[in-house]
């Protein structure tokens, strides 16, 4: 997965955040990330997946199409 990792998918542990700029590109790099997890013997668990996500929250961000900022719920804990 490392020639993928930055280039069409995010790649932290076990989490991976799959980017594009259209239906179709997300749709061709979903079929490669899963080809690739499916040759080397790695299972998605169904129930920890999210498809097609405006934003994601992941590890203390917000990543969307349009940028990756801090989580606001973060300046919460901060501000107490």
């Amino acid at each position: 997965m490392s020639e993928l990792h930055f280039h069409i998918c995010l790649i932290y542990l076990d989490d991976i955040i799959v980017f594009s700029s259209g239906l179709q590109q997300h749709l061709e790099r979903l079929v490669m990330v899963f080809e690739r997890r499916r040759t080397a013997g790695l299972k998605l668990k169904l129930e920890k997946c999210l498809l097609f996500q405006k934003y994601v929250y992941d590890h203390g961000h917000v990543v969307s199409s349009q940028e990756m900022s801090t989580d606001p719920s973060k300046f919460k804990l901060v501000a107490k």
